[in-house]
């Protein structure tokens, strides 16, 4: 058995950053290259969401996820988004407890991220831990397409719950950006990641804007 893991929504500065994991066995792994299961990034919309389906009725997995309060107080807790991840990554491994895991890093350093997880993970599991393992393992290809799809369905719950477009909720999206602006002092403002710069830097911008009224 070998799982994949992967996430969606590390840089966006609205709602939640998802991670799935997806256990299977060879035969169930070849069966899902063979229904087009790839990097999530490489499939239209409705082709995760029939894949996601098919993949959860075949193998065990799990999803978990970081909301902004946990992003945000990431520097309060001594720690770092990496960290936090890590965390995150090593639960998903402790509930299910694969042979093996590939993991797409998120990190820049590979080996850093490496002994974070070896430090709470409580099995057995043989880590590979690479860049890319979504383009180049299905399994891993399985997990983003979970982790992305159950990230889309939120922010359009997101959307629909605070009655404003926030697009794919990442700030080189100007709908997205559109959206933080006019969440920003509403009670929906817990959306936002408000340790991201690009929110920090509106809210400087509207504070500099008040003062100028002033003068």
């Amino acid at each position: 058995m070998v799982a994949g893991l992967d996430e969606a929504g590390r840089g966006s500065i609205l709602g939640n950053l998802f991670i799935a994991i997806v256990d299977a066995d060879e035969s169930t792994i070849r069966k899902m290259k063979k229904w087009g299961v790839k990097d999530s990034k490489l499939l239209s919309p409705k082709k995760r969401e029939e894949l996601s389906e098919k993949i959860k009725a075949n193998t065990k997995w799990a999803i978990t996820s970081l909301n902004p309060q946990e992003i945000d107080g990431r520097f309060g807790n001594g720690l770092n988004l990496n960290k936090l991840e890590a965390i995150k990554y090593a639960d998903l491994i402790n509930k299910i407890k694969p042979e093996k895991a590939i993991i797409d890093c998120p990190s820049p350093n590979i080996i850093a991220f490496r002994n974070l997880l070896k430090r709470f993970i409580e099995t057995n599991t043989e880590l590979i831990v690479e860049h890319k393992a979504d383009l180049k393992y299905t399994i891993v290809g399985a997990a983003s397409i979970l982790a992305k799809t159950e990230r889309d369905k939120h922010i359009n719950a997101l959307s629909e719950m605070c009655g404003v477009n926030l697009g794919s909720g990442y700030p080189s999206d100007p709908i997205a950006m559109k959206g933080v602006n006019k969440l920003m002092n509403t009670e929906y403002s817990v959306y936002i990641r408000k340790s991201w710069e690009p929110y920090l830097r509106i809210r400087r911008e509207k504070e500099q804007k008040k003062l100028g009224d002033f003068i």
